[in-house]
């Protein structure tokens, strides 16, 4: 219960936030530059199963690039994501509706996480958000993910320059 209500916490979007990815934790004593390998567990994938397949894919493709390579299981690096999404009222409906009589429209809106635990320990080694990155269609969402796993990947760290 604690989990889900410090996971809902983290992840709920801020108005105004945009496409900002911002690392929550970080555990600077786990080096995560030695990580050659990485596998996958369960997080809180995407209601969409494309949009699901589009996030793991973009995350694979961030993680090559920084000299990981994927394995079926038993990595350095164990990663999972978490997506989750809502529907607010939109406030620029709102007034309008009481003049004519229909319901203020909704939005959806949400965010992701991306979570990178050191296997040998099971610490979480380091976590990223992005906010109101799954918002809209299934259209809107795909269009917006790369770039959103990109700008969480920009924070992932680095090797200290010497």
């Amino acid at each position: 219960m604690a989990t889900t209500l410090i996971l809902a916490a983290l992840l709920c979007p801020v108005a105004g936030f945009g496409q900002t990815a911002q690392v929550v934790q970080q555990d600077k004593t786990i080096d995560v530059t030695k990580f050659k390998t990485f596998s996958y567990e369960p997080g809180h994938p995407a209601i969409l199963k494309e949009v699901d397949q589009r996030i793991l894919a973009a995350i694979d493709a961030q993680l090559g690039a920084k000299g990981l390579k994927k394995v079926p299981s038993g990595g350095d690096a164990v990663i999972s994501y978490h997506a989750v999404q809502r529907q607010d009222v939109d406030l620029s409906t709102f007034d309008k509706q009481k003049a004519s009589g229909q319901a203020a429209s909704t939005l959806k809106v949400g965010a992701m996480a991306v979570d990178l635990k050191e296997a040998a320990s099971g610490k979480l080694a380091w976590r990223a958000k992005v906010e109101d990155v799954l918002r809209g269609d299934q259209a809107a969402q795909l269009a917006t993910i790369e770039k959103a796993i990109a700008a969480l990947f920009e924070k992932y760290p680095t090797a200290p320059k010497k």
